[in-house]
């Protein structure tokens, strides 16, 4: 259930989105959402009903799609591979773009959905939050790969 609330958070208009993959990575290892934060942003009982069934649809629609998605890519990739028919590469390309728009298309208009659900104080406290996040996932990968860059001391030699 998180990581489907932390991926229908990744909204196109980019207004409620984690846009790095380490933000929604840490939200997904701490089990921390949007509804995690309900007390901090004052989120109502019916607001967060609310939310639950605009993320969950979209939540429905993305996963169909990526099935639908990979299946179309395999296709792809099939027909490449044996020289297909160009006609019938360009058909797949095609309905892979289609489906591509139309999955942005559902997140923005899941995003305006949110948008009208949530009060602008609430949406800003939540991009504070985030941004708070994002900094906090910066220092961290920052912290790890000068630790990783550096060799560990010698072993001390027993005499």
């Amino acid at each position: 259930m998180v990581k489907r609330i932390v991926v229908s958070f990744m909204l196109a208009a980019g207004v409620l989105c984690f846009s790095a993959a380490g933000v929604r990575a840490q939200a997904e290892a701490e089990g921390k959402t949007i509804f995690s934060y309900k007390k901090e942003l004052g989120m109502t009982d019916q607001q967060e009903k609310d939310l639950h069934v605009a993320i969950d649809g979209f939540q429905k629609y993305f996963e169909d799609s990526k099935v639908t998605l990979s299946g179309v890519e395999k296709s792809i990739s099939e027909l490449i591979t044996t020289k297909g028919d160009l006609k019938q590469i360009k058909v797949k390309i095609d309905e892979l773009a289609k489906i591509k728009a139309d999955l942005t298309f559902k997140d923005i208009e899941t995003s305006r959905n949110v948008e009208t659900i949530l009060k602008t104080e609430q949406i800003e406290q939540w991009k504070k939050i985030q941004t708070e996040t994002m900094e906090m996932m910066r220092k961290q990968m920052s912290e790890q790969q000068t630790s990783a860059s550096v060799p560990p001391p010698p072993a001390p030699v027993k005499k």
